[in-house]
């Protein structure tokens, strides 16, 4: 991540920020949700994400996390790399979507190169925050699975 919430302590848990691009309202329908969750619920089985908390509000969505192999940077790129995609062409196959077009139309948007066409449902932008050293969680709360 090049931005200023560069997540330095890979093995750390951090409070985590994912926004819709253009702080879109896509996660007011249930079906777009379940795609995120879903693969929230991937990267825990397949890649060693562990999630304390979470929730997702229209636009954005909040998530305490850690990863197992200490590899937090790369599942989060994966994630929302994957999330996106599943995301856009959900909205697109979706025949009772009233939003389409103006959903399609806001999560396009042109790269750096000016290509346009490109899609990004969950913003490049990512805010990690450091709340916690591991150390800290096993002495200080039972985390109950």
């Amino acid at each position: 991540m090049a931005f200023a919430y560069t997540i330095n302590n890979q093995a750390a848990v951090h409070f985590v920020t994912f926004t819709v691009h253009q702080w879109t309202d896509v996660f007011t329908r249930q079906y777009y949700v379940d795609c995120l969750l879903n693969s929230v619920e991937y990267c825990q089985k397949e890649k060693g994400l562990e999630v304390y908390a979470w929730v997702v509000m229209s636009n954005h969505c909040h998530f305490i996390v850690r990863a197992k192999n200490e590899n937090l940077s790369d599942i989060i790129r994966d994630l929302k790399k994957f999330t996106s995609k599943n995301i856009y062409k959900a909205i697109e196959e979706n025949q009772e979507e009233s939003r389409k077009n103006w959903l399609l139309k806001l999560l396009k948007y042109n790269d750096k190169y000016g290509f346009e066409g490109k899609t990004r449902v969950l913003s490049q932008f990512c805010a990690a925050v450091v709340i916690m050293e591991r150390r800290f969680i096993s002495r200080r709360f039972l985390i109950v699975k």
